[in-house]
């Protein structure tokens, strides 16, 4: 069974170019974590971190579509299946961002992780949203 989480929507006075740009290499990942976060490491396509309490995870890059999307999902074991989708659109102001976690969960880990992988998805949306406001 399928569970979809989406992250608030972040409203982001920049082009869409930059921000887009920026959300595409792992690397700047790091600057959007919320304070739980621990022990990053990245490259360009990858990453890693520590979330306190829960364990290490290893990400990558998946797929991009220029401007639109970018697919991030689990690289090597991770407790349920997912990908995490970062969905980009311009508006009038420069662009807005948000973020969608595709899951496939039992019962029991979806009644435990649903609001803290919500709570965790819009802390990196306020992550983003403080990045482009500097």
């Amino acid at each position: 069974m399928t569970t979809t989480i989406e992250s608030k929507v972040a409203l982001l006075p920049k082009r869409i170019e930059d921000v887009y740009a920026f959300m595409a290499d792992m690397n700047h990942h790091g600057q959007i974590m919320p304070p739980e976060v621990a022990e990053w490491q990245s490259t360009e396509h990858t990453c890693s971190f520590t979330i306190t309490g829960t364990g290490n995870l290893k990400l990558r890059i998946k797929e991009k579509l220029l401007n639109k999307l970018i697919s991030i999902e689990p690289d090597g074991k991770a407790p349920f299946s997912f990908v995490l989708i970062w969905k980009f659109e311009k508006n009038k102001t420069g662009c807005m961002a948000n973020a969608v976690l595709e899951a496939t969960m039992n019962p029991i880990i979806k009644m435990v992780a649903t609001k803290p992988l919500k709570k965790f998805l819009d802390m990196q949306a306020d992550g983003l949203m403080r990045h482009f406001a500097e």
